[in-house]
């Protein structure tokens, strides 16, 4: 990066990915939470932590609904690969049929591999989704896929969605490792309605805010604008 160019990276939600600026579903017309995600080792570990260690203190009013082929102990779920493409995580299109799944666990939904109209129609149904990354990460996909649909999310600091000078009340951040304050704020985003509603309405336009088309050539613009300054070299 030549000197005086903007330290950061550029970040543009892909016009694949829902937009933001529809209304979404209300508190009262979605229930329960989501996880979703490819098997990756970030999603895998910070999977098992919930599982293990905040799953336990969650309202039992509310289940967990698990997409996508990321690894989970058979006493939770257990999903038959009826299709290689699905392994890498949920497939493309419509006329995709996922995987069986059994679930274990009276609070867990295991949905397995699903299409992109399947995981759409759950994101938008779900009160809040979840990412309980242990490790640094960049700018999460899951996390602002779920906001772009006004779904509210309860994360680690490890999610690189957020940082000090980017900041959302459409989401709830925990440190790492720490179970009781993340079952905390995921219960009270769950059972506060009014709460949820200020989350909720922030969500999608933090989305285009930071991350949305004209962010992106706004970004692009201060860049070449820093360039033009810079004396040229040839060599």
């Amino acid at each position: 990066m030549a000197p005086g160019v903007p330290n950061h990276l550029l970040r543009y939600v892909s016009p694949e990915q829902p937009q933001p600026g529809i209304v979404g579903k209300s508190f009262h017309e979605r229930k329960d939470y989501i996880f979703f995600g490819y098997a990756n080792y970030a999603n895998n570990a910070g999977l098992d932590w919930f599982l293990r260690e905040i799953l336990p203190y969650v309202n039992k009013n509310y289940l967990l609904h698990i997409v996508g082929y990321v690894a989970v102990s058979p006493s939770y779920c257990l999903c038959s690969d009826n299709e290689k493409s699905n392994k890498a995580g949920h497939t493309r299109g419509t006329n995709n049929v996922s995987p069986r799944c059994l679930s274990f666990h009276p609070n867990v939904v295991c949905h397995g591999s699903v299409s992109d109209d399947r995981l759409e129609f759950l994101v938008e149904s779900s009160r809040v989704a979840i990412n309980p990354v242990l490790e640094p990460s960049g700018v999460s996909a899951k996390t602002c896929r779920a906001m772009a649909h006004s779904t509210p999310v309860v994360v680690t600091e490890m999610d690189g969605t957020f940082t000090e000078t980017r900041t959302s009340v459409g989401a709830e951040i925990c440190l790492a490792g720490d179970s009781l304050c993340f079952a905390g704020r995921l219960n009270s985003l769950l059972a506060n309605e009014t709460r949820w509603a200020e989350a909720s309405t922030a969500s999608p336009s933090f989305v285009v805010n930071q991350f949305g088309f004209e962010k992106y050539v706004r970004d692009w613009v201060s860049i070449i604008t820093v360039l033009e300054k810079q004396p040229m070299e040839i060599v």
